[in-house]
């Protein structure tokens, strides 16, 4: 069974989409093998722009037992589509559990930033892009006030 779903990923990867989900709809119907053939066909209706098709498979995937790895795509892509669509506040609790999952993530930081932002969070989502642009950034020019700027990334409106 694991040759019919990396089959399916190469057919995805060269944009065969209802092939490979050809393939994977047999498994669904296996136990061993349902939560991978439901995350793999949610990537690859996210892949082909049919975001509202891959919903019902992210969230039967994250039903099944997924590596730690797969959990966290699994995690993000639902979030992520969620957001895309415009279904903001369904989203927020994914990405809320992504960031208390995976906290050394800085991947999730600026999609869970955007997701505030569109819920009515911009004071977080600006101290939270703040903080992960603190902690990733390699510029010399942004380090040099790195110390203003962390003040502002625990409290953006703070005065004095």
């Amino acid at each position: 069974m694991k040759d019919v779903i990396e089959r399916a990923i190469a057919l995805r990867r060269v944009e065969k989409h209802e092939e490979s989900r050809a393939l994977l709809s047999d498994l669904l119907r296996d136990p061993e093998h349902k939560t991978q053939a439901h995350l793999n066909i949610a990537w690859s209706f996210d892949s082909e722009g049919k975001e509202n098709e891959a919903i019902p498979h992210y969230k039967e995937c994250l039903k099944g037992h997924l590596s730690k790895e797969d959990r966290f795509n699994a995690l993000l892509g639902l979030a992520s589509t969620l957001r895309c669509l415009g279904h903001f506040e369904e989203a927020l609790p994914y990405f809320q559990t992504l960031s208390d999952e995976y906290p050394d993530s800085e991947a999730v930081k600026p999609f869970f930033a955007m997701c505030l932002y569109n819920c009515g969070q911009p004071k977080k989502a600006v101290e939270m892009l703040l903080s992960t642009l603190l902690s990733t950034t390699n510029s010399d020019e942004i380090l040099a006030y790195s110390a203003a700027l962390s003040l502002y990334s625990e409290d953006i409106e703070r005065t004095w």
